[in-house]
């Protein structure tokens, strides 16, 4: 990774936060910063975030799979999705519950801007 790329990345997600959220982003990004617990980008608008990154630095998504990062809107007070992991077991339909998702990190997205794929 090289500065440059890096401080483009980090440049690209200081202005997706303050366009989307309507404020300034205030922690310093590093590439262990995760995308869903450090800056909260998770469910609808991780769609967001991610459509955007692609398209910014024409990605590769076609193996992504968003569950396996990212929760869904407001899950802290849902009950539903839980109740039906429970039922049906861990299947891809399904978001993961927050203790077995991945990390995403700055990092991550570095590596995917490098080699043009994000998965």
């Amino acid at each position: 990774m090289t500065y440059t790329e890096s401080t483009h990345l980090n440049d690209f997600i200081y202005e997706f936060y303050k366009g989307y959220y309507g404020k300034d982003l205030l922690l310093k990004l590093t590439n262990e910063t995760e995308i869903e617990k450090d800056l909260g980008i998770t469910g609808d608008d991780a769609d967001d975030f991610l459509k955007e990154l692609v398209e910014k630095f024409n990605l590769d998504y076609s193996s992504f799979d968003g569950n396996k990062y990212f929760g869904y809107e407001h899950e802290s007070f849902d009950v539903f999705f839980p109740i039906l992991r429970f039922i049906f077991g861990k299947k891809k339909f399904l978001p993961r519950a927050k203790k077995d998702r991945e990390k995403l990190t700055i990092g991550k997205l570095n590596e995917a801007i490098q080699t043009g794929k994000l998965i």
